[in-house]
C-alpha cells in the first residue's frame, strides 16, 4: 500500500476515535514514518493536519501527542454542538434527495452495529 498524507491522517483520525492511540499517545514521526513506510515530511503534514481538527497536541521540541482535552474544553465543545448541529440537521434535511437518504439510513444502520459490538470509538467515527 502507498500511503498519502490524506490516507494516513485518516487512518490516524480513525486510530484516535477509536481509542487505540489513547490520549496522551506519542507521535514519535519516525516511528509513524517506519509504520507507514513513509518520510518523515509527509508524517509532519498529517500531524500538522491532525493539529488543526484538535485531536493532536504538537509541542515544540517535545513531539506530538494525542490530544488530552480538558473536562471544561469536552464540555465548550458539546455546548457548541448542541447550539449548531440542529440549525444544521434542518438545513441538510430540507435538501436532502433519496440518495442522501439511502446513504444517511446506511451510515445509520453501521452505526447502531458498531455500538452493539461495543465499538464506540469506530460508532464516533461514522
Amino acid at each position: 500500500t502507498t500511503w498519502t498524507s490524506d490516507a494516513v491522517i485518516l487512518d490516524l483520525e480513525r486510530a484516535i476515535h477509536e481509542h487505540r492511540l489513547p490520549p496522551g499517545t506519542k507521535l514519535g514521526e519516525d516511528e509513524l514514518g517506519d509504520a507507514y513506510g513513509i518520510s518523515r515530511t509527509i508524517v509532519r503534514a498529517a500531524l500538522l493536519a491532525l493539529s488543526h481538527r484538535h485531536l493532536v497536541e504538537l509541542k515544540r521540541n517535545r513531539g506530538a501527542f494525542v490530544a488530552q482535552p480538558s473536562i471544561r474544553e469536552a464540555r465548550e465543545v458539546f455546548e457548541a454542538r448542541a447550539l449548531l448541529e440542529p440549525r444544521t440537521a434542518h438545513s441538510a434535511a430540507t435538501r436532502m434527495t433519496e440518495m442522501d437518504l439511502a446513504l444517511l439510513r446506511t451510515n445509520i444502520c453501521n452505526e447502531h452495529a458498531a455500538l452493539d459490538a461495543g465499538e464506540n470509538g469506530r460508532a464516533l467515527f461514522l
